[in-house]
């Protein structure tokens, strides 16, 4: 049986946007009548660990990350909000994947405002030197990538494509670490807006 973590992987690889909107119309949760492994009696060495560490424990104590651990991922939460993003939330994916160590993943009410909250979060991060790996989705405005590698990727989505797509609950595992953000936001002088 495959971990929930691996079955979230294997499906937002399926469904990244691409310029022409969202990935096709599938569901979010896909089953399958085959097997993990040819034989469901066989032993995986790995299973006769001893429990002592439940992942799904770690996973969902929230981390106590550093500023310098999560500067980026604050100012890309800085300039969304300042863009008036809704409903902003920022997963902990560093133990549960290995593409990124942080999801962000915020709502525009319209195409206009996906692609202002983008273009702000890309130029604040450009300003402190960053620049994304890449970005699909932009030109449609309901489905916006923003893949900055290993750091994060973000995600700014209209309502309608964020409620079909539902990745808070495909990355469900994740601390959400959201209010750890905007608490250290809170504590520190906003630089100026361009």
């Amino acid at each position: 049986m495959t971990s929930t973590a691996e079955n979230s992987s294997e499906l937002t690889s399926t469904q990244v946007p691409t310029d022409d909107g969202p990935a096709g119309e599938t569901p979010a949760v896909q089953a399958s009548d085959s097997p993990t492994s040819t034989d469901p009696e066989s032993t995986d060495p790995a299973s006769d660990a001893p429990e002592s560490t439940d992942p799904e424990s770690e996973s969902d104590e929230i981390p106590s990350l550093t500023a310098e651990e999560t500067r980026f991922i604050r100012w890309a939460v800085e300039a969304a909000v300042g863009r008036k993003a809704e409903s902003v939330m920022v997963l902990y994916l560093a133990k549960i994947s290995d593409f990124t160590d942080h999801f962000m993943i915020c709502s525009g009410t319209n195409e206009r405002q996906v692609q202002a909250i983008t273009d702000g979060i890309v130029r604040s991060l450009r300003e402190h030197g960053l620049r994304p790996l890449h970005v699909e989705g932009q030109r449609q405005g309901k489905w916006v990538l923003i893949d900055y590698g290993g750091e994060m990727v973000i995600h700014v989505f209209q309502d309608e494509t964020r409620q079909f797509y539902a990745l808070e609950r495909l990355w469900g595992d994740a601390p959400n670490i959201t209010q750890q953000i905007l608490d250290s936001l809170d504590g520190e002088a906003s630089p100026p807006q361009p």
